[in-house]
C-alpha cells in the first residue's frame, strides 16, 4: 500500500466515526 493510500483509509475510516459518533449523540440527546 502507498503512503496515500494508507492516509485516504485512514481519512475515510476518522469521518465515518465522526458521523457515527455525531449520530449516537444526536440519539442519546433525542
Amino acid at each position: 500500500m502507498h503512503q496515500t493510500d494508507v492516509i485516504q483509509y485512514i481519512m475515510v475510516a476518522v469521518r465515518n466515526t465522526v458521523e457515527c459518533t455525531g449520530a449516537c449523540l444526536d440519539w442519546v440527546r433525542g
